[in-house]
């Protein structure tokens, strides 16, 4: 599991937008803003896009 986020920290943001990855589950989850005061949700971009490139039989 991996964590990373964004803040503007020069210009006194708070954090903007922060993801967790589970690469071996191959899951996102993102939280728009500070993760302590908004919650997670799955993107499933990810999954999506690995779908369609996958073969078409």
């Amino acid at each position: 599991m991996g964590f990373i986020c964004q803040y503007e920290k020069e210009m006194n943001f708070d954090t903007l937008w922060s993801a967790l990855y589970d690469v071996s589950a191959l899951k996102i989850y993102c939280a728009e803003g500070n993760p302590a005061k908004a919650r997670f949700k799955e993107d499933t971009r990810l999954s999506w896009g690995i779908s369609k490139a996958e073969p078409q039989e």
